[in-house]
């Protein structure tokens, strides 16, 4: 709303997330997160620091699919991921607990189910969460 009081009185509106997607080369995507977006969307397009495909012996492997839901907070560290990770991770006798978000703001399941069947199950999760 404050984008429409802002135009009401002659002023420009700058959108925070202009930039921040891209035309996906996938049709069922339609779009995606472009690297560097948020300041947190890494150069494979998924959100947080990049990680290596293969993951270390003995971790557990997160990986968290949905929609702005899953991406709000992350530029700040709040995100329901972050906080989850964190929790797991230090847990006594737990192993190292790696969470990564591929949540891109407006996506439905179908585009979900999708990202995880060409990209997400390439990092061999453990676990799976549809945020």
């Amino acid at each position: 709303m404050a984008h429409v009081a802002a135009m009401a009185e002659g002023e420009s509106y700058r959108d925070p997330h202009a930039g921040a997607y891209r035309r996906s080369a996938d049709p069922l995507l339609g779009y995606e997160l472009s690297p560097g977006a948020l300041g947190v969307v890494n150069e494979e397009g998924y959100v947080g620091p990049r990680v290596p495909e293969d993951r270390a012996p003995g971790s557990y492997r997160i990986l968290a699919l949905g929609d702005s839901v899953t991406v709000a907070g992350s530029n700040t560290g709040d995100s329901y991921l972050n906080a989850m990770e964190q929790a797991l991770g230090s847990t006594p006798g737990a192993p190292p607990v790696e969470a990564l978000n591929f949540g891109v703001g407006g996506y439905a399941t179908r585009q979900e189910v999708r990202v995880l069947e060409t990209r997400g199950l390439g990092y061999q999760p453990d676990l799976v969460i549809l945020g």
